[in-house]
């Protein structure tokens, strides 16, 4: 055996890691609903609910930016990166209160 720590070093070629490239940065993400407590969001696939390691553009991010005077935005469910769908986003502590109760499970 080698006592080389990086015996591939140099030699050794691997392709970049998919998940550190932003998918979702041509992507718009669509108001779909919005009052003074809540936002609903249409979340297309390749961009990210939250922020990630690599990649800190994501739904989260954007609809901070569009809600900047809000107490949130409080994140109350995710999609994974590759789904698109309705992403609801609560804009103030008692809606995200509400909307968490809410989501608990019954029983």
């Amino acid at each position: 055996m080698s006592s080389d720590p990086q015996p591939y070093a140099g030699r050794l070629k691997v392709d970049p890691n998919p998940l550190e490239k932003n998918w979702g940065e041509d992507k718009t993400l669509e108001v779909v609903y919005q009052d003074e407590a809540i936002v609903v969001v249409n979340k297309p696939a390749g961009l990210l609910s939250v922020p990630g390691k690599a990649v800190t553009d994501s739904a989260y991010t954007r609809v901070q930016a569009m809600f900047p005077d809000v107490e949130g935005p409080f994140v109350l469910h995710r999609l994974d990166m590759a789904t698109s769908g309705l992403l609801v986003f609560a804009l103030t502590r008692r809606a995200n209160k509400v909307c968490r109760s809410s989501l608990l499970p019954v029983g």
